[in-house]
């Protein structure tokens, strides 16, 4: 939303958030964050274990190009992420929404909306990481790059417009249908995601009416989610409903 505030990381950071010292409890939430340099949020490697929340957000690349990465997470812990909206991470076959090295992490990553990035989550082979990951969409991928690695346990119900099944889910949904307000518009700060009734393969397609492993009850906006959740950071409310608003600490 380009009429509120967005954090904008500098060309000379190597995150636009970064966090250090150990065994940290941090929640991040209703941030509007670009970086025009590698990470968006990253913290110091092999660090000892974080346990981070990310939810609410909007993600955005800035000018970067060459790689980039929305979430560089290479230390221990447990990291939920979700709520999410992370798009235009697409730049020269290197750009990443989730990238996770080798150390005794957990990831949970639920109904967020990823959008035009190179890679979703680029995992891996790594030994100690496993990754949950539900209810996500995820986009402008290509076939073979939306769940990258074999680290997936009890992911499902995720959606992509590909071919891409990394996630080992049951029931989530290739070459799906999703139509956005604008996703396309050429100035990445215009650009909508909330649902529209043509997202067929997100509306009411999770198979869920909860949260499996964070506990939350709304989408990105606030709304709270109900019957079959959607899938993705926004819960679909039909023209004359409530409207939504995003609020931006």
């Amino acid at each position: 939303d380009a009429t509120k505030y967005i954090l904008i990381g500098g060309a000379s950071q190597n995150g636009a958030i970064q966090y250090s010292n150990t065994g940290l409890y941090i929640k991040f939430h209703n941030l509007q964050i670009a970086n025009n340099n590698y990470y968006v949020f990253r913290g110091p490697d092999g660090s000892g274990a974080h346990y981070i929340d990310i939810y609410n957000c909007i993600i955005k690349r800035g000018t970067k190009t060459g790689l980039c990465v929305a979430f560089s997470i290479a230390s221990g812990g447990t990291f939920k992420i979700y709520n999410n909206i992370i798009y235009g991470f697409a730049t020269e076959s290197s750009g990443y929404v989730i990238s996770a090295c080798d150390y005794a992490v957990t990831i949970y990553a639920e109904n967020n909306t990823m959008d035009n990035n190179d890679y979703g989550f680029n995992i891996g082979t790594t030994t100690n990481v496993v990754v949950t990951a539900i209810n996500n969409i995820g986009r402008g991928s290509g076939n073979t790059n939306a769940y990258v690695g074999t680290k997936f346990v009890s992911s499902d119900y995720n959606a992509t417009n590909g071919t891409d099944t990394g996630d080992g889910g049951a029931n989530s949904i290739q070459s799906g249908t999703f139509t956005f307000v604008d996703s396309s518009n050429a100035d990445l700060t215009l650009r909508d995601y909330h649902l529209t009734s043509g997202a067929t393969s997100a509306i009411d397609t999770s198979g869920r009416s909860s949260s499996v492993n964070i506990g939350f009850t709304n989408d990105i906006d606030g709304v709270t989610r109900s019957g079959t959740w959607d899938i993705g950071a926004d819960e679909f409310v039909a023209a004359g409903g409530a409207r939504r608003v995003i609020f931006i600490n």
